[in-house]
């Protein structure tokens, strides 16, 4: 795990010293990651993807099943490189 963190850090560290654009995605919880990295002031150049479509008060059905294909996140991430 703490590999794993640490080698998210670094991409996070090149997207952001590139000028780099760092995309901010979540299922179920709401928006509540992406709510708190602007409360909080956030420094980095931060695009949250937001479709309230996914919220559990809207689409917990769709988003239970995102998340247990992946679906959404290889789409998207094809999109944007």
């Amino acid at each position: 795990m703490r590999t794993l963190i640490l080698e998210a850090a670094n991409q996070f560290y090149k997207t952001y010293k590139n000028d780099g654009m760092i995309y901010i995605f979540e299922l179920v919880t709401s928006h509540a990651c992406r709510g708190r990295h602007f409360r909080a002031g956030g420094f980095a150049p931060i695009c949250p993807i937001l479709f309230s479509g996914l919220m559990l008060h809207e689409g917990s059905l769709l988003s239970g099943e995102i998340e247990r294909t992946g679906v959404l996140q290889q789409e998207y991430y094809k999109i944007i490189n």
